[in-house]
């Protein structure tokens, strides 16, 4: 008899100290769905492509936009733009080598360090600085 009260306090001790049953582990958040890079680049490459400079500011102004754009995609948005940009000066009033230079700034902000257009970039920057004297500075490069 003893040994059966025994048992079955060592069984009821066991059971109260039973631990509680772990609680479900919480869902991983979900990786952000990313824009596919093809896509990306015949969006920039449309944009930069355009003709007219309204339409042009317009479809980088959406793509810079876009919550489903990598961090280096958003830095070749810039870097498209600041190209375009010091190309037709005067054609707008961003289109000119300040505001270029100013896209181009974000583009080296965001880009990763060894982003394959960092070098072009660089380059892009130190030819429109080299203009800003033949430039009147824009209040705004509209950002």
């Amino acid at each position: 008899m003893y040994k059966l009260v025994l048992a079955a306090a060592t069984a009821a001790l066991l059971t109260a100290c039973a631990s509680a049953p772990a609680p479900a582990p919480e869902a991983a958040a979900p990786e952000p769905a990313y824009l596919p890079y093809d896509a990306f680049k015949k969006l920039v490459n449309s944009a930069y492509q355009e003709d007219d400079y309204d339409t042009r500011e317009a479809a980088f102004a959406e793509l810079l936009a876009r919550d489903d754009l990598r961090q280096d995609d958003l830095a070749e948005t810039y870097l498209m733009r600041g190209l375009i940009r010091g190309v037709y000066t005067s054609a707008g009033p961003h289109a000119g080598p300040y505001c270029a230079v100013e896209d181009f700034a974000k583009f080296e902000a965001l880009a990763s360090p060894d982003h394959p257009r960092m070098k072009q970039m660089l380059e892009g920057r130190a030819y429109q600085t080299s203009r800003y004297q033949y430039f009147d500075e824009p209040a705004s490069c509209g950002d």
